[in-house]
C-alpha cells in the first residue's frame, strides 16, 4: 500500500490531474506542456523530447507525459528517484499551469462565438479586485453610502433591441459607467444544456433572455406564459446562468484553496484572496408549489454535471409528480391555467438545501452546507421563525422568484418577509474565514451586488414595489406587454357597467371602496327585483370579504358566503342554497376561485367589489350564467328542474374601480381603454 508521503507527492498529483483532464471532451492539453524543459526532463523526458513537446499534437504529447509520469511514480515507489524532491517547485509549476489551462479553456469554449474582447459578466460583477469591476465602481462612486440608501443614478430608456426579441415593452434602468457584457456561461454547463435540449440550439427568445441577465442586472419579467414548454425554455436559460455562476464560484474557491495550501507547505506568505461570502448558500430559488420546485431542481441537476444524485428517492417521493393528481386534473374540466398550476404536488410549505461538489448532488443538506436553497416563501419564513436564524441568507448572490402571481394568491407578506432577511450581515460567525470574505460583504453592500430575477404572469403593484426596491449596481430591466384585455372572450350582449370612485389617498382606498358599495352599489341592487336575487358578489381580498360578511349580517340580507377557508360541506350547502333561490346573494373570494374553480350557477347579476388580479377570472365569472348543468365533474347535485335559456341581455355586471386599479383594469379592457377610464372626468363606462 502506498505511503501517505507518496500519495501526497507532486508527481502523484500531476498524474491524477492528467488522468482527470484526459477524460474531459474538447479540452486543449497544450498548457500541460507549458512547464519549463527542465521540469519535463525531471519527469523522464529527453532533451529532444522536452524541446519538441510544444510542437507536437496535444493528444500525443499528453499520452507521452502520462506514460512518463506513471514511470516516475513507479520509480519513486522503488526509491529510485531521490532527485525528485528537488523538482517539487517545477512540478508545482506544471500543476498551476494545468489548473490555469482548465479555467482558460472553459472560458474559451463558452465564448467561442464571441469576440475576443468580450467581458465575462461574472468577472465584471463579482471580481473583488481590479479596475472596471462593479465592486470597484460602487466603492469609488458611492464611498459613503449606507445599505439601502445608495444614491443610484438611474437612466430610464426603452430597451429596443431586447424588447423586440422578448416581445415586450422592456425598460432599462442602469448606473452610468456600467458597460454591457457578453453572455459567457461555463463550458461544462453549456455542454449539459446542449444535452438537455437534445443538441437543439437555443431559441431567439432564450438568447435574448440570457443576454439580459448575463450582466447580473435585475429583471422583472411580468408576462411569463403559462405554457409548460415556454416556461421550460425560460427555466433552462435561468438555470444555465445560475449553475454557471455556482460552477465558477466553487472552482475559483477550490483553486484558491490549493494555492493557499501549496504556499503554506512551502512556507511562502500569500495574501488570502477574497473570493466568498459569509456563508456558503449562493443561489435562492423561491417557488410557490412543490411541483415548481421539482421542475427547477430537476433542471439544475441536469445542468450541474454531477454523476451521483444522493437522496434521489426521497426527493422524488416528497416533490415528484403524483399520477393520481395528474389524472384527476386531466379528467376535470379545469379552465385556463388551473390544470397547468395544480397538475403536480401543490403543497406550499417546503424548503430544502442542495450541496454540489464536482461529482455529487446532495439534496436535503443543512443550510450552511448548501450551495442552493429552494423553498416556498411560507416554508422559508417558518424555518427562519422556528430557528431564529436567517444568517444562511446573508451571502445569496442570485435570487430567482418564479410564479410571483401564484405567491400573490397565497400571501404576499411571506415574500416581503423573505426579502427583508436577504443580504444582511450575519449575527454569528458560522466558522467564516473573514480574511477571504469579499469586501462588499464586510461593508454591508451585499444588496447592491445581488442579482434578483422576478417572474410573473402579470404585473401588479406589489411586484412593482419589490422591483423598485432593488438597488443592484449593475442596473435592472422590466419587461412587460401592452395589454389587449379579455373583452374579446366575453359573450356579446352582456351589460357591463364600470364605475370609478374618487380616491386621492391609497391608505384610504379600502374604506372608500366599502363606502361606495354600502352607499351606492347595495341600495341599487336591492331596489331592483332582478338584482335583489341571483346576485354573485366577487371580492378579491379576504379582509374585504370578512368586512362585507359582517355588514350584510347586520343588514339582515339573505346571502351565503364561501372563501378559500370554507369546508367542502359549507361550499356545497352555499352553492345549493344560492342556485335554488333560498339565498339572494352569494359572496365569494378570488382565492376560492383560484384554488377550486367551481362553476357557480344561478347568477344573473355579477358584482365585482374590486376587479380580479387574474384577468381570466373576469371572463370566467361572466360565463357562469350560461354554464350547462353539472358543468364540473363532482359538482354538488342541484335542482333537477329544467332551466330556461338565459339571454345575454338579461345578465348585467357592476364593477367598481379606482385609479389605483389601473393595472387590473388594463388586463381586462386593454391598456389604451384603461388609461382613458382612469384619467378622464367620466366616471361611468358601459360595455356591451
Amino acid at each position: 500500500m502506498p505511503t501517505p508521503d507518496l500519495l501526497s507527492s507532486p508527481t502523484t498529483a500531476l498524474l491524477t490531474l492528467v488522468n482527470v483532464s484526459a477524460t474531459k471532451p474538447h479540452k486543449r492539453r497544450r498548457s500541460l506542456l507549458a512547464a519549463s524543459p527542465a521540469t519535463r526532463r525531471r519527469l523522464g523526458h529527453s532533451a529532444a523530447e522536452a524541446d519538441a513537446a510544444g510542437s507536437e499534437s496535444a493528444p500525443s504529447a499528453v499520452e507521452r507525459l502520462h506514460a512518463k509520469a506513471s514511470a516516475a511514480v513507479r520509480a519513486e515507489r522503488r526509491g529510485e528517484l531521490p532527485a525528485l524532491a528537488g523538482a517539487e517547485a517545477e512540478v508545482e509549476e506544471a500543476l498551476e499551469a494545468a489548473h490555469s489551462s482548465d479555467e482558460d479553456d472553459d472560458a474559451a469554449a463558452g465564448s467561442s462565438a464571441k469576440p475576443a474582447a468580450a467581458v465575462d459578466g461574472f468577472e465584471a460583477h463579482f471580481a473583488s479586485e481590479g479596475a472596471g469591476c462593479h465592486a470597484e465602481l460602487l466603492q469609488s462612486r458611492f464611498p459613503n453610502a449606507q445599505d439601502g440608501a445608495l444614491p443610484l443614478e438611474w437612466s430610464e430608456g426603452a430597451d429596443a433591441k431586447r424588447a423586440a426579441l422578448l416581445g415586450a415593452a422592456a425598460r432599462r434602468a442602469r448606473v452610468q459607467g456600467i458597460e454591457e457584457v457578453e453572455a459567457k456561461p461555463h463550458a461544462n454547463v453549456l455542454a449539459a444544456l446542449s444535452k438537455l435540449r437534445s443538441q437543439a440550439p437555443m431559441t431567439k427568445e432564450q438568447r435574448s433572455l440570457l443576454s439580459c441577465i448575463s450582466g447580473y442586472g435585475d429583471l422583472l419579467h411580468s408576462h411569463v406564459p403559462h405554457s409548460r414548454r415556454e416556461r421550460a425554455d425560460m427555466r433552462q436559460v435561468l438555470a444555465t446562468h445560475a449553475m454557471s455562476h455556482l460552477t465558477k464560484t466553487r472552482r475559483r474557491i477550490l483553486r484558491n484553496n490549493e494555492k493557499l495550501a501549496r504556499a503554506a507547505s512551502n512556507g511562502t506568505a500569500l495574501v488570502a484572496p477574497r473570493d466568498q461570502g459569509f456563508t456558503r448558500p449562493t443561489l435562492l430559488v423561491l417557488a410557490p408549489l412543490r411541483s415548481t420546485a421539482y421542475e427547477w431542481l430537476s433542471t439544475l441537476f441536469a445542468l450541474s454535471g454531477c454523476e451521483q444524485n444522493d437522496n434521489q428517492s426521497r426527493f422524488e417521493r416528497e416533490f415528484g409528480p403524483d399520477p393520481l393528481l395528474e389524472a384527476a386534473a386531466s379528467a376535470g374540466e379545469s379552465t385556463g391555467d388551473h390544470a397547468q398550476i395544480f397538475a403536480g404536488n401543490a403543497d406550499d410549505n417546503f424548503r430544502m438545501g442542495v450541496k454540489i461538489t464536482r461529482k455529487n448532488w446532495r439534496a436535503f443538506s443543512g443550510w450552511y452546507e448548501s450551495d442552493i436553497v429552494v423553498a416556498s416563501p411560507l416554508g422559508l419564513r417558518l424555518a427562519i421563525e422556528k430557528d431564529k436564524d436567517a444568517d444562511f441568507l446573508s451571502s445569496i448572490e442570485i435570487v430567482i422568484g418564479d410564479q410571483l402571481d401564484i405567491m400573490q394568491m397565497q400571501n404576499w407578506e411571506h415574500v416581503q418577509y423573505v426579502f427583508s432577511h436577504l443580504s444582511a450581515i450575519p449575527k454569528a460567525s458560522h466558522d467564516t474565514d473573514f480574511a477571504r470574505v469579499r469586501q462588499w460583504y464586510l461593508d454591508g453592500r451585499a444588496p447592491h451586488m445581488r442579482q434578483t430575477i422576478l417572474l410573473s404572469a402579470y404585473d401588479a403593484p406589489e411586484m412593482r414595489s419589490l422591483w423598485r426596491g432593488l438597488v443592484n449596481v449593475a442596473g435592472k430591466r422590466r419587461a412587460g406587454v401592452k395589454e389587449e384585455g379579455v373583452m374579446g372572450e366575453i359573450r356579446e350582449g352582456i351589460r357591463q357597467n364600470f364605475t370609478r370612485f374618487d380616491c386621492a389617498n391609497l391608505n384610504a382606498e379600502a374604506d372608500l371602496r366599502f363606502q361606495h358599495f354600502t352607499n351606492k352599489t347595495l341600495p341599487l341592487l336591492l331596489k331592483s327585483a332582478v338584482s335583489a336575487t341571483k346576485t354573485l358578489i366577487f371580492v378579491p381580498s379576504y379582509f374585504d370579504f370578512v368586512r362585507l360578511d359582517a355588514y350584510l349580517r347586520k343588514q339582515d340580507v339573505s346571502f351565503a358566503a364561501i372563501s378559500e377557508y370554507s369546508s367542502n360541506k359549507d361550499i356545497s350547502r352555499a352553492r345549493q342554497a344560492f342556485f335554488s333561490g333560498k339565498k339572494a346573494f352569494l359572496l365569494v373570494t378570488e382565492r376560492f376561485h383560484f384554488y377550486r374553480r367551481y362553476v357557480l350557477r344561478g347568477a344573473q347579476t355579477l358584482v365585482f367589489y374590486a376587479l380580479p388580479e387574474r384577468p381570466s377570472f373576469y371572463a370566467e365569472f361572466l360565463s357562469f350564467p350560461f354554464a350547462p348543468r353539472q358543468a364540473r365533474a363532482g359538482a354538488a347535485a342541484e335542482d333537477d328542474d329544467e332551466e330556461p335559456e338565459l339571454d345575454a341581455a338579461d345578465v348585467s355586471v357592476l364593477a367598481a374601480y379606482s385609479r389605483y386599479d389601473l393595472m387590473r383594469l388594463q388586463r381586462i379592457v386593454g391598456s389604451a381603454q384603461a388609461q382613458r377610464m382612469v384619467t378622464e372626468e367620466k366616471s361611468n363606462w358601459r360595455f356591451t
